[in-house]
């Protein structure tokens, strides 16, 4: 990719196959020294971590836990789910945060029953799958 594009630097790729019905995983790629201070993985899951503290549908997974899935993050684990996973990987060099949900629930159809609730008053998780 890179001889043929005329890049500069390596690109930074991840090709994600899968057959699913639902749920999918989304990966966000970038070069550490693209970041303020260059951060480490662990820095980037930290305020990942943080930030999302106590959301009920966001879940931080904790630092390494992708190495349980023997390099495999299958979309399809969060079907029927309204919620999304956030992992972070990678090196000093390159970071990677993939997520993984499940795009018939948390995609369009209960990001907006999710913002109904809240728009009501109501619980935020009401008629949502936890």
């Amino acid at each position: 990719m890179q001889k043929i594009t005329g890049l500069v630097r390596t690109p930074l790729f991840s090709p994600l196959i899968c057959d699913y019905y639902s749920g999918m995983v989304v990966t966000l790629q970038f070069y550490a020294d693209m970041l303020s201070g260059k951060p480490t993985p662990e820095k980037v899951h930290e305020l990942f971590d943080t930030y999302y503290k106590g959301e009920q549908f966001i879940k931080v997974m904790p630092y390494g836990k992708e190495t349980e899935y023997n390099g495999f993050l299958a979309g399809n684990t969060c079907s029927g789910w309204d919620g999304i996973e956030v992992y972070v990987t990678g090196n000093e060099d390159r970071i990677l945060v993939s997520t993984r949900f499940d795009n018939l629930g948390k995609g369009a159809s209960g990001a907006a029953v999710q913002c109904l609730n809240i728009l009501l008053g109501c619980e935020e998780n009401k008629g949502l799958v936890l």
